[in-house]
């Protein structure tokens, strides 16, 4: 079985382990949002808002506001496995706890109660644009 960084890392139930932890989380949750949110067509558009604001930049020499919250938008390196991990079990589709454990059981990872909660918050913004 493979288990998780947070195990590996840090002492279960320190309180230490889970600022450092909830701290990552949001910067992820922070830095995907912004990207799936630029990478999202704005509603009457087939190319995404990445490519218009891009646009703009080249444009006028302005980079927009939006661009410039991204580069200051830290992705924590901690946690790009979290991040790999949904990417391999998220199909776009709305997923429950068994279908998560089913998961883990065939891919031998064990996960701790916090990276699930960083996969189910993944999994809120990503299907909810209102939510970022």
């Amino acid at each position: 079985m493979v288990k998780s960084a947070y195990v590996r890392c840090c002492q279960p139930y320190c309180s230490r382990s889970c600022t450092f932890f909830r701290q990552r989380r949001d910067q992820l949750i922070a830095r995907l949002a912004a990207e799936w949110e630029l990478d999202t067509p704005p509603q009457g558009s087939k190319i995404s808002l990445r490519k218009h604001l891009e646009r703009v930049w080249k444009a006028t020499g302005k980079k927009p506001a939006k661009l410039q919250t991204l580069d200051n938008t830290h992705f924590p390196e901690e946690l790009s496995y979290i991040y790999q991990w949904f990417a391999e079990f998220y199909s776009g589709q709305p997923f429950s706890y068994v279908e998560l454990q089913a998961w883990c059981q065939l891919t031998g990872r064990i996960l701790d109660p916090i990276e699930v909660d960083i996969i189910r918050w993944l999994t809120i913004i990503r299907e909810n644009p209102s939510q970022r």
